[in-house]
């Protein structure tokens, strides 16, 4: 890691152990899991999600924010759906039906009577005339809602997805042990029942089926179960030419072949159709069709999440799914952007590079970026190879040039501070095939850890930058999570099950270390060298070693409450380690140790990683891309700053306000550009234009004077160079 060469810097630094009160949380997910997006036009939009998760747009998706203060019950909403700019409608679980008249600023519950379920489906032809679909019935009104009749029920089992392709004919499917629920309507009234779909192939064990979608009045498609796990099993696709009345299995050619469940699906005409869904070691999967869902074609996405529902409009597409991910493509699929500021992942390492920014890296493959000390993050993925699978380790040479170890075996390269990566060692998908720890001497020499399988280790050395591999199976006795090497020919390997080896051949044999002071069989998840010898190894106990890696001796942490997931040596004295709610340091080589945490403010279950930055203030990854640190907050005074590096719109001051207020933004020096900065209402009609011009690096502030607009929730906007955020005010007289 290169949190061991930048120890260094470390060494002049005083010693301290910082109170309770200093803790801050630098970083969140931007948003919970998504479920469904759906868009009006090319510039307004509506999502659904989460925990009452409603966004909304009003620039085509660049941007998206939380249009109301509060919904009448929170819980998971499933679908979504506007007839107009006004009024919409977002279905959740236990057949909660929200409806708006203002664009998602206010909602209110409507009555639905029927079975218990979640609402997956709405569709409205107008503002009066819609359906309803929760998963057991579909309901119909002609009144906005106010009064709903059941149309369908008695199912064959429970359906998850409803289309219409006009207000009298419309089609909902599902699927679940081998028993269908193809339901279809030619007057908007009735509903019959299809008969099971032909010619299945034998290889499936499960016929689930996820998402519906009608290209006209005639032609269907339906899609969902696909699995790798269980044998393998391409991405179920079914098809209709006659309105549902009938479905055949789309079979799929073999070199498109795709093993994951696909979730979302939409036609764009009644030739060009996109679904999409995907894995964990995938990431986010897309199918395309352009005769009619005869045949389809993957997309290559890089991004690490699962697409849960997709909406076209002309040539913008617009994606949505697990982890808060938001995908956006304005060219019809030929380049995309991941708008989504912070993934919701799993951090499971976290470093800091020679010029201060910080990269973290998780589940989902997903990589946090800072380049302002944690004020501003920027994700991405480590997608390759048309996989993304989860990022267990990053290891950086220099400023730019940088290493994942990935799940399924892969290992990825950056040249560019983790912005893009390449892989350099090819993925598998055998899931339990698992890197955990890359180190590179230089640009040639590398060394992988990790497993083959449960219990059996594998290591892995390059000598020509990645572009070959020597792999050692099983040469120690079980799998092997953390490495250090001093050069290329020493170096210190630990594992499960207290293995804790050396080599001073690169690795071509390996010697068992032993551990002093202590007896049992202890898995280690870290090791860790301060120099060329002391070293600490880190997992359900704490060793050191003060001779390169070669004797071990327990060290005792009293109170420790559980295993120890990181291990940071800032000098001789000062050590750290983290796990499950705690940060314990000592400043006397272990002779005594204190939990530094302040549990008010680190919330998060688990610390998976831990650094210590140039200044010497740790910082903690977790879950739900939380990190937390002691560091002091950044604050920029100076309007005239060039060494601003972030681009910056904060929250208007005061808000609400009555009848002026301020808004403060920041522009960095790379984007000296034209700057734009305008405010809308909750329509997405713009009332006021406060900037347009170039200016140059430097934080400014000004004035908005809302006196002859009236009371409600506006919208101001910022875009320089390609950049662009959003943020609500709320005017009240």
């Amino acid at each position: 890691m290169l949190k061991k060469l930048l120890i260094l810097l470390l060494l002049t630094l005083s010693v301290s152990v910082y109170g309770s009160k200093n803790w801050r949380k630098v970083s969140q997910a931007s948003y919970s899991a998504l479920t469904d997006v759906f868009f009006l036009n090319e510039n307004l939009g509506w999502i659904a999600g989460l925990s009452g998760t409603i966004l909304k747009t009003i620039d085509g998706g660049s941007t998206w924010f939380t249009p109301m203060d509060t919904l009448p019950v929170i819980t998971t909403m499933s679908s979504i759906f506007f007839a107009n700019e006004n009024i919409g409608y977002a279905g959740g679980s236990s057949n909660l039906l929200l409806k708006t008249l203002d664009g998602g600023a206010t909602w209110n519950q409507v009555a639905v009577e029927a079975t218990e379920g979640s609402i997956y489906s709405i569709y409205f032809a107008d503002e009066n005339i819609g359906w309803i679909m929760n998963g057991y019935q579909v309901l119909y009104t002609n009144d906005g809602g106010d009064s709903w009749s059941i149309q369908l029920t008695g199912v064959a089992t429970e359906l998850r997805s409803m289309d219409f392709s006009s207000p009298g004919h419309g089609i909902c499917v599902g699927g679940k042990s081998g028993v269908y629920g193809l339901y279809y309507t030619n007057d908007g009234l009735t509903w019959n029942q299809a008969p099971n779909p032909t010619n299945i192939p034998p290889v499936y064990s499960r016929n689930d089926l996820y998402a519906v979608a009608m290209a006209d009045d005639n032609v269907a498609c339906a899609t969902g179960w696909g699995s790798s796990a269980a044998g393998l099993q391409p991405s179920f696709t079914l098809r209709t030419s006659d309105g549902g009345k009938n479905w055949t299995f789309v079979e799929q050619a073999e070199e498109d072949r795709q093993y994951v469940n696909m979730y979302g699906m939409t036609f764009m005409d009644d030739l060009t159709g996109i679904m999409v869904g995907g894995s964990v070691y995938k990431g986010t999967v897309a199918y395309k069709t352009t005769d009619g869902g005869l045949t389809w074609k993957e997309a290559y996405l890089p991004f690490g999440f699962q697409g849960k529902a997709i909406s076209l409009i002309n040539d913008k597409i617009c994606i949505v799914g697990s982890v808060g991910g938001i995908a956006l493509s304005n060219d019809a699929g030929q380049t995309w952007e991941l708008i989504t500021p912070v993934i919701n992942s799993s951090l499971y390492d976290i470093e800091q590079l020679p010029n201060g920014n910080i990269i973290a890296g998780g589940f989902y493959g997903s990589v946090m970026i800072s380049s302002d000390k944690g004020e501003t993050w920027k994700s991405n993925f480590v997608a390759g190879n048309n996989v993304c699978p989860t990022v267990e380790n990053i290891y950086f040479l220099d400023n730019n040039i940088g290493y994942a170890a990935q799940r399924n075996r892969v290992v990825s390269k950056t040249t560019d501070g983790g912005l893009t990566w390449t892989q350099i060692m090819k993925d598998t998908m055998a899931t339990a095939v698992n890197n955990f720890d890359v180190q590179f001497i230089n640009e040639n020499v590398g060394f992988v850890v990790g497993k083959l399988a449960s219990d059996i280790s594998a290591f892995y050395k390059t000598v020509d930058g990645g572009n070959t591999w020597t792999t050692q199976i099983a040469a120690l006795p079980n799998e092997l999570n953390s490495l250090h090497f001093f050069d290329e020919s020493s170096g210190v390997v630990v594992g499960n099950e207290s293995v804790l080896a050396y080599t001073g051949n690169g690795g071509d044999t390996w010697a068992v270390a032993n551990i002093s002071d202590t007896t049992g069989v202890f898995d280690f998840n870290e090791v860790e060298f301060f120099n060329s010898n002391l070293g600490l190894a880190a997992g359900e106990i704490l060793v050191k070693s003060t001779d390169a890696g070669k004797s071990w001796k327990y060290i005792a942490i009293n109170g420790l409450p559980s295993k120890i997931e990181a291990v940071e040596i800032v000098n001789e004295s000062n050590w750290y380690v983290t796990g499950s709610k705690y940060l314990f340091q000592t400043t006397n080589s272990g002779e005594t140790w204190t939990n530094i945490i302040d549990l008010e403010v680190v919330t998060a279950s688990t610390n998976y990683d831990l650094f210590v930055d140039t200044l010497g203030y740790p910082w903690l990854a977790c879950g739900s891309s939380e990190i937390f640190t002691v560091s002091p907050e950044v604050s920029v005074k100076k309007t005239d700053d060039n060494l601003l590096n972030s681009f910056v719109l904060k929250n208007n001051y005061p808000n609400p306000f009555n009848p002026s207020t301020k808004i403060q933004y920041s522009i960095p020096k790379s984007t000296e550009q034209n700057v734009l900065l305008k405010v809308y209402d909750m329509l997405g009609q713009e009332v006021a234009t406060l900037v347009n011009e170039t200016q140059k690096a430097g934080t400014y502030e000004v004035e908005f004077n809302a006196s002859k607009l009236s009371s409600g929730i506006y919208i101001y906007t910022i875009q320089n160079a390609g950049l662009s955020a959003s943020r609500k005010m709320l005017l009240i007289k």
